[in-house]
């Protein structure tokens, strides 16, 4: 290729590429595409915050969340609170559906939490259903349900579980409203 009568070399591509299997358990990843200059300034740049690729990847979406340029939901993680049941549901990748109480919602988050910070398995079974496994998977988390697997990193699960903890504290706050508007109306009469 010739640019104003000059040869250019072509452009060099590396592909960075997070795909794992742990005890066949598969976690769902993306390749990224950059070019060969990008990507050894992104490993420098991981090398120099003393992360991996990967984790500058999540230091950069947490980042972004924090700034309110993303906003602060997992895709393939859909979280939906029913004030009227006082029910939060967890869709995982729109196969497993974990429906929950208020304390089920925190019981799962301090499950999560406390699985991706050491080995160990929790199965959750009061104020949750169906029952969910959360296990630790290598580095990694797995949540099971109706034996179904999702592997996720301890970023994405961290995201989880403040996702979780806010949607229990949600219904909580709501529950505390209906029972003012309650005890106002009872005092009124």
């Amino acid at each position: 290729m010739l640019l104003n009568g000059a040869a250019l070399a072509p452009i060099s591509y590396a592909v960075i590429s997070a795909e794992w299997d742990f005890n066949k358990v598969q976690n769902k990843t993306a390749t990224i595409c950059l070019n060969a200059a990008r990507a050894a300034q992104f490993k420098d740049l991981a090398a120099r915050r003393g992360v991996t690729v990967g984790g500058l990847v999540e230091q950069i979406i947490a980042d972004a969340i924090a700034a309110g340029e993303l906003p602060d939901t997992l895709p393939g993680y859909y979280i939906a609170i029913d004030h009227r049941k006082a029910r939060v549901s967890l869709a995982i990748e729109g196969e497993q559906v974990v429906n929950m109480s208020q304390a089920g919602a925190q019981s799962l988050a301090e499950a999560i939490a406390t699985i991706s910070d050491r080995n160990g398995s929790v199965t959750l079974v009061a104020d949750v259903e169906p029952a969910i496994e959360v296990r630790r998977v290598g580095a990694a988390v797995a949540l099971s349900v109706a034996g179904s697997t999702n592997t996720i990193g301890r970023s994405v699960a961290s995201d989880l579980i403040r996702q979780v903890r806010k949607a229990a504290d949600s219904l909580a706050a709501n529950t505390e409203a209906k029972a003012l508007q309650i005890k106002k109306k009872t005092v009124s009469v």
